[in-house]
């Protein structure tokens, strides 16, 4: 589950401004193959990503929203910048798609101030109640545990 660092407002608008950068970047790639320019703009490219995945990992607690981006967006060199660059364009569009999906999740994610009472962080899926005297068995038992008080 993402939870947010800061403002939903304001990760929408780094979102979008991300998006804004990598589609111009997208945009480049017809310049880069007229001219030769592969290096240049696997230099954006690189840019980009690092820049996406620093704003993320501050937009968002934990270390997922920012690993699915880059696992997206990873490039595997090749033997020269041309073949780099070739195997490399689609990586824009996919860490726009990613940044596109993350505007319509954003709905979904924990503000930064906020906990949602009933969800548990606890992979059983139970919640810590607090502890209560158990009449039968005069202990100290966890809410849990008392499932044999139901009416």
């Amino acid at each position: 589950m993402a939870k947010l660092r800061v403002p939903r407002e304001r990760v929408e608008k780094m979102l979008v401004e991300r998006i804004r950068v990598g589609e111009d970047l997208d945009a480049k790639v017809k310049v880069a193959e007229k001219t030769g320019g592969y290096g240049d703009w696997l230099h954006l490219l690189e840019v980009w990503r690092n820049d996406t995945i620093s704003e993320l990992k501050a937009a968002y607690e934990g270390k997922d929203i920012a690993f699915e981006f880059e696992a997206v967006t990873g490039i595997t060199e090749q033997s020269s910048p041309q073949f780099t660059f070739q195997h490399s364009t689609r990586k824009v569009r996919y860490g726009i798609m990613q940044l596109e999906r993350l505007i319509e999740r954003l709905q979904l994610a924990l503000p930064e101030s906020e906990d949602v009472a009933g969800i548990s962080a606890r992979p059983n899926g139970r919640t810590n109640y607090p502890a209560k005297q158990c009449c039968c068995q005069g202990e100290w038992q966890r809410g849990f545990a008392l499932w044999h008080h139901r009416d």
